[in-house]
C-alpha cells in the first residue's frame, strides 16, 4: 500500500464439499494508507485464511474482518496478524461465526505493537453463535506490546443462541426456525450494512440466504 493509498479488499468464499481452499495475503501499509479486507466465508469445504498486515509507516491502518457460516462437518481455521512498526497507527481484527450441525472453527488474532509504535490504537474481537451442541469454536487472542502510549483491547465471546431472545420472538407468534434466522442477521447485520459495493452486498445476501434455508 503505497502512500495515501486505499484498498477494499473483498474475499467471499464459495468452495463445494471436499475441495479444499488455503488462502494467506500479506499488506504492508506506508504512510497515510488503509487496508481494508473483508473475508465471507460460506464455503461448504475445508477453508484456511491466514492474513498478515504490517503498518509499517505512521498514519497507516489495517482493517481485518472476516465472518464464516459453517455447516455438516465443515472446518474453518482463521488467522490474523497485525505488527505495528509505527506511531499513529490503527488494527482492527474482527472476526464472526455461526456454526451449525458439527462444523468446526479455529480463530487466532494476534498484535505485535513494537517499541517505537508509540499512539497505537490496536482492536480485536471474535464472537461465534453455536446453533448446535456438536460444534465448537476455539478462539484465541493475543496482545505483544513493547510501547508504554498505546490503546488496545481484545475480546472473545462464543456460545449458543439466546433462547430468552428465542422465547420474545416465539411469544410474539414466530416460529423457532424463523426466529433462529432473524437472530442470525441482526448478530452479522453491522458487518453487512457497511458494505458499500452494491454488487457485492448483493452476492453476500443471496448466499447467506441459502445458508439460512439450511438453518432448521
Amino acid at each position: 500500500m503505497e502512500k495515501n493509498s486505499q484498498l477494499n479488499h473483498f474475499l467471499i468464499q464459495d468452495n463445494s464439499p471436499n475441495h479444499n481452499l488455503i488462502i494467506t495475503t500479506h499488506s504492508s501499509c506506508k504512510k497515510d494508507s488503509t487496508y481494508i479486507q473483508k473475508v465471507y466465508n460460506f464455503s461448504e469445504g475445508y477453508v484456511r485464511n491466514f492474513h498478515y498486515s504490517e503498518l509499517i509507516e505512521a498514519n497507516s491502518e489495517a482493517d481485518l474482518q472476516g465472518i464464516f457460516f459453517l455447516k455438516d462437518n465443515n472446518t474453518s481455521n482463521n488467522k490474523t496478524f497485525v505488527k505495528h512498526l509505527a506511531e499513529d497507527c490503527k488494527s482492527n481484527q474482527v472476526y464472526k461465526g455461526i456454526l451449525n450441525d458439527c462444523s468446526k472453527a479455529t480463530y487466532f488474532s494476534n498484535t505485535y505493537v513494537d517499541q517505537v509504535a508509540q499512539k497505537t490504537e490496536g482492536y480485536q474481537l471474535s464472537k461465534g453463535i453455536l446453533l448446535s451442541d456438536n460444534a465448537s469454536y476455539f478462539s484465541k487472542p493475543e496482545l505483544k506490546i513493547y510501547a508504554d502510549d498505546v490503546k488496545c483491547s481484545h475480546g472473545s465471546t462464543i456460545g449458543p443462541i439466546d433462547e430468552n431472545a428465542i422465547f420474545y420472538l416465539r411469544s410474539r407468534g414466530m416460529s423457532k426456525i424463523a426466529a433462529t434466522k432473524i437472530l442470525i442477521s441482526s448478530f452479522i447485520n453491522e458487518e453487512l450494512s457497511s458494505i458499500d459495493n452494491e454488487q457485492m452486498s448483493e452476492i453476500i445476501q443471496k448466499k447467506l440466504v441459502r445458508y439460512l434455508s439450511k438453518v432448521k
